[in-house]
């Protein structure tokens, strides 16, 4: 009995100081950013005006923001978008934004790899945020094919060359869009880069940013020059990398 006593309270030792590493591990929830309260454009007053929750999500903080699923239209349906954030170790209020790319990679995921790829004095700098984009992962992600059905998609040619690929790979094409379109509605209609640039803003300006700091990467580009395009004024420190030439077709 003794001997069992012994090995109870040991596993609840362990188990306590395990509870506290991690407890010491896990960020800090970050004080409520504070919005910029700056003027919305019109009909978007509650979109800027939002309320944040953070929570933990693994070792670091996570949120969801709502925006509007059709811009022109700010009354109508709403859509979730989610974000992560990677915490500076430093007492900081600047916010970097980040984006991977794809189109469709996981902003939430590229905070992460961004966090541990960065330089120390980038890290102490800024907290990293990353925001999975309408219609992608943990942001009311878009429904369109099986899992067998997109697997068969993708696993044709990307690069046609006969007239029978080129044939199956559009009606592939056309058979995904019809099948957003029927599963997602309206989201499959205005999943755009210029939508992404405007939930970007509203992520910018809750989070205190009067300016957005941005680091994109492959078609991660194109969704900073397009905000830099929709908002000149609200751009601060931005690195293209790997920038895709928005004058090409595809």
């Amino acid at each position: 009995m003794k001997r069992l006593l012994i090995v109870v309270t040991a596993i609840a030792l362990v188990a306590a100081l395990s509870f506290g590493v991690a407890f010491w591990l896990r960020p800090e929830m970050p004080e409520a950013y504070e919005p910029t309260g700056e003027t919305a454009p019109p009909g978007l007053e509650k979109f800027y005006s939002q309320k944040v929750d953070w929570e933990h999500c693994g070792s670091h903080t996570c949120a969801s923001i709502e925006v509007p699923v059709d811009y022109t239209e700010p009354e109508g349906d709403t859509t979730k978008i989610r974000m992560q954030r990677v915490a500076s170790k430093q007492d900081t209020d600047q916010v970097l934004f980040v984006n991977p790319g794809g189109p469709g990679g996981s902003g939430m995921q590229f905070a992460k790899m961004a966090g541990a790829a960065l330089s120390k004095d980038m890290r102490d700098a800024f907290d990293i945020v990353g925001l999975d984009p309408r219609g992608v992962g943990e942001a009311s992600p878009l429904e369109c094919l099986t899992d067998k059905q997109f697997d068969a998609s993708i696993s044709l040619d990307p690069t046609p060359e006969t007239a029978d690929e080129i044939a199956e790979n559009q009606a592939a094409i056309k058979k995904m869009g019809k099948a957003c379109l029927a599963n997602s509605g309206a989201l499959a209609k205005n999943v755009d880069t210029q939508s992404a640039a405007k939930d970007q803003d509203i992520a910018r300006a809750l989070l205190g940013q009067e300016k957005l700091d941005w680091y994109g990467a492959s078609y991660g580009t194109q969704l900073g020059a397009t905000y830099a395009d929709l908002f000149p004024e609200k751009v601060g420190r931005m690195v293209l990398d790997g920038a895709v030439d928005t004058a090409l077709d595809s």
